[in-house]
């Protein structure tokens, strides 16, 4: 197998459309190898050039074909190039490891290899594939490149940062030299300095790019779609600035800038880079995935719903392939944002038919199983995702989550653990594993996994809040305030800081009422305290809240609410809260006006559909609206207890008994010792003709709660022959 023996981007190739640039990764730019033959066969020359015609699919069965002639044996990594272009890192690899096999020590291979298992979350053996090339090429720049992007430890970053700017160094005292400093280069200098935290190097290297701008636009591109792949979208979206300003016509760059912007939720920026490509560019399937991910950050899931369809019947109708599994699985975002939560589980089920290695759609599936109240068809997912990909972590942490919805701690701690098994060095592991703990009952262990989180990240502010409430649930407030303030003494007066202490005082005289007052009146001024460090600290307007609304300051509370949702305005909390307050003031419409808020930034949160739809059906007398309400909440959350018994009830008062009893039927067993859970199968059941059990219910509820919400109507039922 003849490989090329040098990998140069210099020469051409930054004008050729997206797939040709895997020829230019594998043939164009290199001096010695991928040569013109004259003996190349016709599905190589075929291949090549459905390549350079944007048609990937058709040019991996040429050089398929092409692979069964020893001759050209090179397809290889022509096949392994389609496939990382594609996204298809599984692949590509095969084909590197064939091609390593033959030419072990090729520094093209190895680059590609680096490149294939950063894509695939294995930094660490990337990293190795680049030092490999490093060492028998120092002056390698991808390979010095593809080192600062895969450095991940302390010694590897400054390692690979003193290699680049030596380099950096060396070219800009030649003037004359082809290779100068450019934006490819600076910018990943920028990024190691920025990660080492030398942030006024990094300034210096940023503004030395931009003032440089990109040379060599073909590196430029491959080293942003490398970072791309590893999620550091900050060093890929400069990259790819300063490529579309050398060269505004080439297409893939701007179409790559939309995917990065979008990745980094600056939607609008995405947008605009979207405008700039042509009519024939936007009609193209990865061009729609895109945009629809547009619409859906703009607040539009309407639209994209509308244009998944549409290329879900057209352009892929032909069958199950990668576009059209993630068609699916981005109709079905949309479809929850719209709050159809069925018509979401068929599409992300699609998603995983069209592609049964499609993770994240498996875990969206699991996601939105939590979300509607079904943890065991969750468990059932995610227990076959862990055993097929048992060395991904989200799939674990998911599961965990899983477990605790399904009131099962002991195996939500296995699942955390095997979690941080592989986030070693993540503060999250062991703080969900003292949460699994806690359920357990098991304080003590949950609070040294707690200090082992904070060991990890001291700067950590959750597993210090987790672990002051572990020490104030065990009643050791005094070990509480001293907690937090050495946090304070090491951090200072911080909003967040003052907040926790503030919050430590009141449970405190909550736990002891013949404790002093002052406690509460200290918390008070914590919290003041702490909205005036940081205005836009929302927890402290909560607490604020929180504090005036229990101790029957309504109106303040209510003006502190609106403080929080000033400075975030889809803050579901406060709204609720407020709700809450305007219907224990008797003032229904205020409370159904802050429902609204929330409705019209999340169409299918449960809570506050299922609040509304009981407002309307018992205060305001509109029950076509709460039927209505009702219906969309129990569509989102088929297996939330209170949703059922909210629809069942109304459709009870509509006299479609028979329809209401099986869901009133869910809600009292979910709730046993909710006497209006109860009450309400009792009454639908004496209405349905079940007297004996029904009045059963209703005796149940009035031992439960003698003077409930519906004990008149209770007795009254019971009374009646």
């Amino acid at each position: 197998m003849s490989l090329p023996k040098r990998f140069d981007r210099r020469s051409g190739g930054t004008q050729l459309p997206l797939w040709a640039s895997v020829l230019t990764m594998f043939c164009i730019t290199s001096s010695a190898g991928c040569r013109k033959r004259q003996e190349s066969s016709a599905h190589m020359r075929l291949g090549d050039t459905l390549l350079a015609k944007a048609k990937p699919e058709k040019a991996i069965a040429e050089y398929t074909q092409a692979l069964k002639s020893p001759e050209h044996d090179d397809a290889v990594l022509r096949l392994a190039g389609v496939h990382e272009t594609l996204g298809d890192f599984a692949k590509a690899e095969v084909y590197l490891k064939q091609a390593e096999q033959k030419a072990p020590n090729d520094p093209i291979v190895r680059l590609s290899l680096g490149r294939v298992l950063a894509a695939t979350a294995r930094q660490r053996d990337a990293f190795v594939q680049a030092q490999q090339v490093v060492k028998a090429s120092p002056g390698n720049l991808e390979a010095l490149l593809l080192l600062a992007a895969f450095a991940s430890t302390q010694d590897q970053m400054r390692s690979a940062a003193d290699k680049l700017q030596d380099w950096n160094t060396t070219h800009s005292l030649k003037p004359t030299d082809v290779l100068q400093p450019a934006a490819e280069t600076l910018v990943p200098l920028a990024a190691l300095y920025q990660r080492l935290g030398d942030k006024e190097k990094a300034e210096r290297a940023r503004a030395e790019a931009k003032q440089r701008g990109v040379k060599d636009l073909g590196l430029a591109i491959t080293i942003a779609n490398v970072y791309f792949s590893m999620d550091d979208l900050d060093p890929a979206e400069l990259l790819l600035l300063y490529a579309s300003d050398a060269n505004p016509r080439r297409a893939a760059t701007w179409l790559r800038l939309a995917a990065v912007e979008v990745g980094r939720k600056k939607y609008a920026l995405a947008g605009e880079a979207l405008a700039r490509l042509d009519a024939k560019l936007k009609a193209e399937p990865d061009t729609i995935l895109i945009d629809a991910r547009v619409r859906l950050g703009l607040g539009k899931p309407a639209e994209a719903r509308d244009n998944l369809k549409a290329l879900l019947a057209g352009p892929l109708k032909s069958g199950p392939n990668d576009k059209a599994s993630r068609a699916h699985f981005w109709l079905a975002q949309a479809q929850v944002a719209l709050g159809q939560g069925k018509a979401a589980e068929s599409e992300l089920k699609q998603a995983i038919d069209a592609d049964p290695s499609f993770a994240a759609a498996e875990l969206t599936l699991a996601e939105l199983y939590l979300q509607q109240g079904r943890p065991d068809q969750a468990i059932t997912r995610l227990v076959a995702l862990t055993k097929n990909k048992p060395d991904a972590p989200d799939g674990w942490q998911l599961l965990g989550r899983a477990y605790m919805d399904a009131h099962d701690p002991k195996n939500a701690l296995a699942a955390f653990k095997r979690f941080g098994d592989l986030r070693p060095d993540s503060a999250q592991g062991p703080t969900l594993e003292a949460s699994a703990l806690q359920a357990q009952g098991d304080f003590d262990a949950a609070a040294k996994r707690l200090e082992s989180a904070l060991s990890l990240s001291p700067g950590a502010f959750g597993p210090l809040h987790e672990l002051v409430k572990l020490l104030m649930h065990k009643g050791r407030f005094a070990d509480a305030d001293n907690r937090v303030h050495i946090e304070i003494a090491r951090k200072g007066r911080t909003a967040a800081l003052l907040t926790l202490l503030g919050d430590v005082l009141l449970a405190q005289q909550k736990s002891d009422p013949t404790t002093s007052a002052t406690r509460a009146e200290e918390a008070e001024k914590l919290y003041r305290e702490a909205v005036s460090v940081e205005p836009a600290y929302t927890a402290a307007w909560l607490a604020l809240g929180a504090l005036y609304a229990q101790t029957d300051r309504d109106q303040r509370a209510i003006s502190m609410y609106g403080e929080a949702v000033k400075h975030q305005a889809d803050l579901t909390e406060a709204w609720l809260s407020i709700a809450q307050l305007y219907l224990k003031a008797n003032e229904p419409r205020k409370a159904e006006a802050a429902y609204q808020e929330i409705l019209a930034r999340h169409s299918n949160f449960v809570p506050a559909l299922n609040n509304l739809a009981y407002l309307y059906a018992e205060v305001l007398n509109q029950p076509d609206k709460a039927l209505a309400l009702a219906q969309r909440a129990h569509t989102a959350a088929p297996g939330a207890a209170s949703v059922s018994d909210t629809l069942g009830w109304i459709l009870l008062q509509q006299h479609q008994d028979q329809a209401a009893v099986p869901l009133l039927l869910q809600s009292a067993k979910a709730q046993p010792k909710s006497a209006d859970a109860q009450y309400h199968l009792g009454m639908a059941l004496v209405r349905t003709g079940q007297k004996d059990e029904g009045q059963a219910r209703l005796r149940a509820a009035l031992e439960l709660a003698p003077e409930f919400s519906g004990a008149k109507q209770a007795r009254a039922a019971l009374a009646a022959p």
